[in-house]
């Protein structure tokens, strides 16, 4: 009935322009004849398509210079197709064709025509499609209809937003902002939708999209997705700096600064200097660095650039606290040394022992030079008893010896700095070697001068020698124990050196004096030790061996 209403209507005013102004509307037709429509050969109920309307001549050709207005209908009450009841003019640049995207949804499925009509002439065409049932699926909000951006929680800065999402494909989909329908979009072959929402006004907002039937009735809906609008034209949020605002010198640092996505370029200005930030997630930008070398209070600026250029610099974000890096005391390290070396000899043999101060943690035995080669240990530990390490060279062909202990680790590597003096021995008679004496102190009252040094252990006593005006060394005592006492003679004060050697066996002495001490010999005050440099006693052995 309705198709009989419409075409009489149109035959009506056909006939009206026709008296009235005939030569105009052929000029405007163009030359068509009749319409051809291309739509797709089946469709889904609920689903929109795209159709195409084009004017044909008499010899099926497109009639390009077609300007005249149309109308489409179909036969159902409720089914969607553009601009209904409503004439749409073709242009120019429609050139006898224009295409309508997404511009039809049926309702009902079965053998369903679509109708085009020109408003002026007799000039018709239509088409026929099989439309399907859908799925009927009801309401749900299990993922059949998806909101992609905004994101939740996200922030935007404009009263603007691009929406966009999946759905099913070619169906119609509603948006509510805040409770509000803000407009309707239809998906693509992909079942993608994108809508602009204008006008966006409060702070926080929610956004839910809808699937919308043939019926206009809901059959699924999205998750709600809450977002911010932020009043203000900057792109920057704030910084963060971890571990903490406030750091030693030097300490490493992350910056954190929140922005919108997508900058371009974003920058932060720490004691003059620019440190480039990148984007290590959405809207957070990072800068690893280090914190200043000078204590004190530093403010950080930060300056954010878009993609078209637009920048927005932020002064005084937050300020770092800068704190002097706290001291810690060096332990100095013991340097290790052999302490009372003694070797005794006899005819082919001669045996070491000795004690090691500071023994460094990777010592695993001792390599022992002499003349004609060296020898090697047992592992430290089994040679050590007591404290004492023993070790003995055997089948030594008789004559004067030299020998060096030295420590090596466990890969037969030397240690450098664990290295005993020279050692000189006579193999081929019975006799000892015994370590040097090492400093003398001395303490001095209105009475006497004592002298005292440390104990060598295998010594059997002590030659005391005291080095005259020419440097020769003369033997003024012989003592058992490591001290010898001066008493004043009267008169002026006077000094002189005294040195002392270790003894062993048979009165054989330790290869080198002491350090050699000046000890005051006449009258005075009380006095305090004095000792000689090792460069001074140097030149008074130097002088004696001359």
């Amino acid at each position: 009935m309705f198709k009989k209403i419409l075409a009489f209507f149109i035959a009506a005013t056909i006939s009206a322009s026709a008296f009235i102004a005939a030569p105009f509307v052929h000029a405007q037709a163009g030359g068509a004849t009749k319409f051809q429509i291309t739509a797709p050969a089946t469709a889904v109920v609920g689903e929109a398509f795209d159709i195409t309307v084009t004017a044909l001549d008499k010899d099926g050709k497109k009639a390009t210079g077609y300007l005249n207005s149309i109308m489409i209908w179909t036969d159902n009450i409720g089914d969607t197709y553009p601009m209904p009841g409503r004439l749409i003019p073709f242009t120019a640049e429609d050139a006898g064709e224009k295409k309508f995207s997404k511009g039809v949804i049926f309702k009902k499925a079965g053998k369903q025509k679509l109708y085009v009509q020109d408003g002026k002439e007799d000039i018709a065409g239509e088409v026929t499609i099989t439309v399907e049932e859908g799925n009927g699926t009801t309401a749900t909000s299990t993922g059949e209809i998806q909101i992609l951006t905004p994101t939740v929680d996200s922030k935007i800065t404009s009263s603007t937003l691009l929406v966009s999402g999946t759905a099913r494909k070619n169906s119609k989909v509603s948006l509510d902002l805040n409770g509000k329908n803000v407009g309707t979009v239809v998906s693509d072959s992909e079942g993608l939708f994108t809508k602009e929402i204008s006008n966006i006004s409060q702070e926080n907002n929610v956004l839910k999209a809808s699937l919308i039937d043939a019926n206009d009735s809901v059959i699924a809906t999205s998750s709600e997705i809450r977002f911010s609008k932020i009043n203000e034209t900057s792109s920057v949020y704030g910084l963060s700096i971890s571990p903490s605002n406030k750091v030693e010198s030097s300490a490493g640092i992350t910056l954190t600064i929140d922005a919108i996505k997508g900058l371009s370029e974003v920058t932060a200005m720490l004691d003059g200097t620019v440190l480039k930030a990148t984007e290590s997630s959405e809207g957070k930008y990072t800068i690893a660095t280090t914190a200043p070398q000078k204590a004190g209070e530093y403010a950080i600026d930060v300056t954010a650039k878009t993609v078209t250029n637009q920048t927005t610099t932020k002064e005084k974000i937050a300020t770092l606290t800068v704190t002097e890096k706290e001291k810690t005391e060096e332990k100095p390290t013991a340097t290790p040394a052999f302490k009372n070396v003694k070797a005794e000899t006899d005819e082919h043999k001669v045996t070491f022992t000795f004690s090691v101060e500071n023994a460094p943690a990777d010592l695993d035995a001792f390599k022992i030079f002499h003349n004609s080669g060296s020898v090697v240990t047992h592992s430290a530990s089994k040679i050590l008893k007591d404290g004492v390490y023993a070790w003995y060279i055997d089948s030594l062909t008789p004559g004067q010896y030299t020998f060096q202990i030295q420590g090596q680790n466990a890969s037969g590597a030397l240690i450098e700095n664990l290295k005993s003096e020279p050692i000189m021995a006579t193999i081929g008679a019975l006799g000892c070697t015994v370590s040097n004496v090492g400093k003398i102190s001395v303490k001095t009252d209105t009475s006497k001068s004592v002298l005292t040094w440390e104990a060598v252990t295998g010594a059997n006593g002590y030659n005391v020698y005291k080095i005259d005006a020419e440097g020769k060394y003369n033997l003024v005592a012989h003592v058992k124990d490591p001290s010898y006492t001066l008493y004043l003679s009267q008169g002026a004060i006077t000094y002189d050196n005294f040195g002392v050697k270790a003894t062993c066996g048979d009165n054989t002495e330790s290869q080198d004096f002491s350090g050699a001490s000046k000890v005051q010999t006449g009258p005075g005050m009380v006095a305090l030790v004095v000792i000689v440099s090792g460069f001074i006693a140097a030149m008074v052995l130097r002088r004696r061996d001359a």
